[in-house]
């Protein structure tokens, strides 16, 4: 149960837990390096560090801001928008119905699949991978006769 609520509010935590960082951070800052130099008239220094700091928070807000969209995000996405068949492996989106390749769909990736006879083909260059339609499977190939097995002259003089 814990696991389950963990996965759900996961993205939800991560962000709790960076501003909560951010905001510890802060206070550290203006505690140990802002408040000395405040009562010691170090304005240059103070504005620099000031900069720096700024600088830094951006840089973090941007790498929080990339986590969010690219990387926690999709995953969301794909559990909101799609339906997962277990039995051939690929998504199916909940409101077109259109069907996805499960391998390209863990990579962040949606590459709709053709519909062929006796399945589906991922479009994908660096994918290009089939799937079976088990309601319609692909018939077992049937074995050809060799010319050797037609001619009896042939089977009998196999030295050749």
């Amino acid at each position: 149960m814990i696991k389950e609520l963990i996965a759900k509010y996961t993205e939800k935590i991560v962000v709790l837990l960076l501003t909560a960082l951010s905001i510890a951070l802060s206070k550290l800052v203006y505690n140990f390096l802002l408040k000395p130099l405040l009562e010691a008239n170090q304005g240059k220094t103070i504005i620099q560090i000031t900069a720096l700091l700024l600088g830094l928070l951006l840089l973090s807000l941007s790498f929080v801001i990339y986590l969010y969209i690219f990387k926690l995000r999709p995953k969301n996405k794909i559990k909101r928008d799609f339906i997962y068949n277990d039995k051939i492996g690929i998504y199916i989106n909940k409101k077109t119905g259109q069907r996805y390749c499960g391998t390209c769909m863990l990579e962040n990736i949606e590459s709709p699949l053709i519909t062929l006879e006796y399945g589906w083909f991922c479009q994908r260059k660096g994918c290009s991978k089939n799937y079976s339609d088990p309601k319609n499977p692909r018939p077992a190939p049937k074995r050809e006769i060799s010319s050797r097995d037609r001619d009896p002259w042939l089977s009998r003089n196999k030295r050749w």
